[in-house]
């Protein structure tokens, strides 16, 4: 009896799996994986038996220059199996209990472009600051707490250093002639230590050579260039403000970024004791009278003057992100916002934007492709220098089919007395000379 009860037992286990064995006497155990983009899953085991809590945190990539990352879902999958368990979290950490088989963790992430290079104000766009020569605009945007005071503006090479200091009615030389930021210049291959940049560097004031910062570095790269620029606090001791535009750099920089809705907020101290605090939601006509009065009676008591900064917003396109401030389609272009900018050579404007201003596009004159998915843009352009100069200088003008085939849109000047002639291109009518 001893012996078919044995040799029954002996078949049993021939028949039944042994992890499923185990299982059932209580030493099974199931593997644990992680499957995550942008982001790192830590588990607290890689091991687990049926019935075991699981703890494992989450945590999002941190930005860059291009990207930030959301945390959309997380949820496990069991092995043999398509469903996705979603689990729910008001912090990092997750937990589940472990099924009867082994699990996958997963972390759903979204890649949400930044769009540095623009300056928003109230649904406008008020500048373009960057150096793309195909330039897309966005059709709506947001403004993100990036919850850091610092902000990182690189230049890659040569042609954008020398674009960013040059002098021609662009934002660009607005920034760059602010000064009080720091800088790292990597010139030939070598890395140079971390520099204070004031305006006075910048702007030649005490320099006999009347040569500033960024022009003696252009002049030692012979063969590379690379050039980090670090927006932060500072201080402003009383030798940087040497000469009139120097003293208007210092107090240029936090004002500009606040302005211009990159920037949530600033403190201004003075050595004397004096405070003035300044954010987006606060700021007015009598705060810049406060801070005109600081300057206007600018004694050597007041050194050194500190600012400290507040969190930088970044823009994001689209509506669906966690926004801190404004969420908004975009709706126009203000005057001069891409004025004098040689380099851009194609541009598309979104549905969303309604009004170019006057002057918009004034000397762009190598822009010579322009896209309109605009239907008012489209029945505004009666000649070559509405909109802002739009297509004063276009060869190219791509606009939508469904704009022009749509009877209620009017345009006599480019399908009729402009002399352009019209092809066909996918979903785009072309007109050109």
């Amino acid at each position: 009896m001893k012996r078919k009860f044995l040799g029954f037992l002996f078949a049993f286990c021939l028949i039944i799996p042994c992890g499923a064995l185990l299982t059932a006497c209580g030493g099974g155990t199931f593997s644990l994986k992680t499957n995550a983009q942008n982001a790192t899953i830590t588990l607290q085991t890689s091991e687990a038996k049926k019935g075991d809590t699981i703890t494992f945190d989450v945590v999002v990539d941190e930005p860059t220059e291009d990207y930030l990352y959301k945390l959309e879902r997380v949820y496990y999958v069991v092995e043999g199996s398509e469903q996705e368990n979603v689990l729910t979290s008001e912090t990092n950490t997750y937990s589940f209990t472990m099924p009867e088989s082994n699990v996958t963790v997963c972390a759903q992430v979204n890649q949400i472009e930044v769009y540095n290079e623009f300056i928003f104000n109230n649904g406008t766009l008020t500048a373009y600051t960057g150096f793309d020569k195909d330039v897309v605009v966005p059709e709506s945007y947001s403004l993100h707490d990036t919850g850091s005071n610092e902000m990182i503006i690189s230049l890659k090479n040569k042609e954008e250093v020398e674009q960013f200091i040059n002098d021609d009615g662009s934002f660009n030389y607005f920034i760059y002639s602010a000064g009080q930021y720091y800088v790292t210049a990597t010139i030939n291959g070598v890395k140079s230590e971390e520099k204070f940049v004031t305006a006075s560097e910048l702007l030649n004031n005490e320099s006999e050579d009347k040569v500033g910062y960024f022009e003696n570095l252009l002049a030692q790269a012979t063969e590379s260039l690379n050039v980090k620029i670090r927006l932060t606090s500072y201080t402003v001791n009383e030798e940087d403000m040497a000469g009139s535009e120097a003293a208007l750099g210092c107090i240029i920089r936090p004002l500009y970024e606040l302005l211009s809705g990159k920037l949530s907020s600033f403190t201004m101290s003075t050595n004397d004791g004096r405070t003035i605090e300044v954010s987006q939601e606060t700021f007015n006509e009598e705060t810049m009278t406060s801070i005109g009065e600081i300057f206007s009676s600018l004694n050597s008591e007041m050194f050194p003057i500190t600012y400290t900064y507040g969190n930088y917003y970044v823009m994001t396109e689209g509506s669906d992100f966690q926004v801190t401030g404004i969420s908004a389609p975009l709706e126009g272009l203000t005057n001069s916002a891409f004025y004098g900018l040689d380099f851009v050579e194609s541009i598309v404007i979104p549905s969303t934007l309604t009004t170019i201003s006057n002057g918009t596009f004034e000397n762009c004159n190598n822009l010579t492709t322009v896209t309109i998915e605009s239907e008012t843009i489209y029945n505004a352009l009666t000649d070559l220098n509405t909109c802002g100069d739009l297509i004063a200088n276009a060869t190219q003008i791509k606009v939508l089919k469904t704009i022009v085939d749509d009877t209620a849109n009017i345009n006599e000047f480019l399908n009729t007395t402009g002399g352009y002639t019209r092809t066909e291109d996918g979903n785009y009518y072309i007109y050109s000379k």
